[in-house]
């Protein structure tokens, strides 16, 4: 099974500010290793890695991503091209 390394980027509005003039933004940013399961598509590591950013945060809402990154872990041996 291939590894793959993610950098996943959100950005929250403040609750406490959304009933001001001004309101305050919070950007969260996760980064890691992630082995999808057999038959899991970019999409569903998206929708995975996104929940997981997202979860548990009352104070903390609309979140919007920012950036998303998926790539093999491994890479290639100098001289060699990644298939």
């Amino acid at each position: 099974m291939t590894v793959y390394a993610y950098v996943i980027t959100v950005q929250f509005e403040l609750r406490s500010t959304l009933a001001g003039p001004a309101a305050s933004q919070l950007t969260v940013s996760s980064n890691g290793t992630i082995t999808p399961a057999p038959g899991q598509t970019r999409s569903d590591v998206f929708r995975q890695l996104f929940a997981d950013v997202t979860a548990g945060r009352p104070g903390e809402v609309n979140p919007v991503p920012l950036f998303f990154s998926l790539e093999p872990e491994q890479l290639a041996a100098f001289g060699t091209e990644l298939i």
